[in-house]
């Protein structure tokens, strides 16, 4: 049941809205056919497992789930560390906000500055972390390329089978999570003014801080 309702709730979400907002309890519960109280009980269970989260008074959100179980991708994590997922993100990223910026509307851009505060208001490194990649899968979706946007969630299929989330969350302080909020704000920015290469140079900057961060730590495998 929960697997089939977690498809449906994708399925709303994506009618819904861009970001992945669910609808009320209420009208989502009579949209599913379900009661209140079963839906809150799966809701419940989902964000247990890290389907969905939630937050006071702003509602449910889905989060975005890579294309994970193919044995290959599995195969490959093991050989991985998170600095080499971090060199090919730079290599992938920018190349997608430029291209992002470009084709924004300014609906995109309305619902993309929404996530960019929503990880400002994340309380810790877990929260920052969910939204985060929220955030960046939205300017993945906007660059309107099927194909690009399958390298992207292959990569990030990949991140997620490696200790990066384990390694990384302890990683983070609220000093930290603020800078990287502020580079958040100079790629919406970009977007703004349709300034691709702005878009290109500030996803870069973001993500070169983030590499850095994860080579001080010695995050680089082997290790």
């Amino acid at each position: 049941m929960s697997a089939e309702l977690l498809q449906k709730l994708r399925n709303v979400a994506a009618d819904a809205r861009r970001d992945g907002r669910l609808p009320p309890e209420r009208e989502l519960a009579a949209t599913l056919g379900v009661g209140r109280g079963q839906l809150r009980g799966v809701l419940a269970k989902l964000e247990a497992e890290g389907a969905v989260f939630r937050r006071q008074g702003q509602g449910t959100f889905v989060v975005p789930t890579p294309a994970t179980g193919r044995q290959r991708l599995r195969t490959l994590a093991t050989a991985i560390s998170p600095a080499d997922v971090m060199e090919v993100r730079r290599q992938i990223e920018p190349g997608l906000a430029s291209l992002a910026a470009l084709r924004a509307c300014d609906t995109d851009i309305a619902g993309l500055r929404e996530l960019a505060d929503r990880c400002r208001a994340a309380t810790d490194p877990a929260a920052y972390e969910t939204a985060d990649e929220i955030f960046h899968h939205r300017i993945a979706e906007m660059s309107r390329n099927i194909l690009f946007l399958r390298v992207y969630e292959e990569i990030r299929a990949v991140r997620a089978m490696t200790r990066w989330h384990a390694e990384r969350a302890p990683v983070l302080d609220a000093q930290q999570i603020a800078e990287r909020c502020c580079e958040h704000d100079a790629v919406v920015a970009a977007f703004c003014a349709a300034d691709t290469k702005a878009a290109w140079q500030a996803m870069d900057r973001h993500l070169e801080r983030v590499e850095r961060s994860i080579r001080q730590q010695g995050l680089n495998g082997g290790e």
